[in-house]
């Protein structure tokens, strides 16, 4: 039997090789890595009640008159807390919140409640319980004290009373992850085998300080942490998933440090007969 002769072609053996070559790396594709990136942050409008209108040249009587009588129950809510206060934590996020290290979230309605720490340490729940003014440690909300059914700062407030807290600190982190040069933020990232892209992640985490009692906001806090990354650099999900606690890590360090500033402001404010001299 004559042996098989091969294409002589020049183009023709290149053509084939090509072709080769792209068939093998389709069929590998098939093994490639997706990492679905975390839901989004919570809705912290609903705990913060609507924007104040902001309207000039009125009385207050006329103000009053003019503003609907649910933004003015909000407006009118007063600050009761007393100094020292106990202090309640909770972390939310969007209904249905996932992530790759957190697949049971709490609740179901406007939001969803964290009872997994993934990002936050000892140390950084010890930085807040150790502030001036703040007494009894630091409680946390879980579904012990949570009702399933989550539709505003109620249901919060009502969990916080029952571990009987003055004050409620609601955070929530927001993170999103962007190849370079596009806006759109990427819901599946595609790891192993993937074209080498940069992608930036970020992270903004935010915090409400309210009052148990009445739902008056005391403070507001923001901070946000960024880190980029090359795709080939990332060989599993769990490599992906490494970087993204890393990063909320980092914001939710940052917040505290925010978190910190007001509420010296908090207690310069609400607690000055009672504050410590230099606080």
């Amino acid at each position: 039997m004559p042996a098989r002769e091969w294409p002589t072609n020049p183009s023709i053996g290149r053509a084939s090789i090509r072709a080769i070559v792209f068939t093998a790396l389709v069929s590998l594709a098939g093994g490639c890595v997706h990492y679905n990136a975390p839901h989004r942050a919570a809705d912290m409008s609903l705990f913060s009640g609507q924007k104040e209108l902001n309207r000039q040249g009125i009385t207050p009587q006329q103000r009053r008159q003019m503003t609907d009588a649910d933004i003015q129950a909000l407006l009118d809510r007063k600050p009761v807390a007393p100094f020292p206060a106990a202090l309640a934590v909770v972390r939310v996020q969007a209904p249905g919140y996932v992530s790759h290290t957190f697949q049971k979230p709490y609740g179901y309605g406007q939001y969803t409640v964290v009872t997994t720490r993934d990002i936050e340490s000892d140390e950084d729940l010890k930085r807040i319980a150790k502030l001036p003014m703040v007494t009894g440690g630091l409680a946390t909300l879980n579904k012990l004290v949570l009702p399933a059914n989550l539709e505003s700062d109620k249901e919060l407030r009502q969990g916080a009373a029952a571990l009987h807290a003055d004050l409620l600190l609601v955070y929530t982190l927001d993170t999103s992850f962007h190849q370079q040069g596009k806006s759109e933020p990427l819901s599946l990232i595609t790891v192993g085998l993937a074209p080498n892209h940069e992608i930036q992640m970020v992270t903004t985490a935010s915090a409400i300080l309210m009052d148990v009692r009445t739902g008056y906001i005391y403070a507001t806090a923001e901070a946000t942490s960024k880190h980029q990354q090359m795709t080939n650099l990332w060989q599993s999900a769990e490599a992906v998933d490494e970087s993204r606690r890393k990063t909320e890590s980092q914001a939710f360090q940052k917040l505290i440090g925010e978190f910190e500033q007001a509420w010296r402001g908090v207690i310069r404010r609400y607690a000055r007969s009672n504050a410590p001299a230099g606080s």
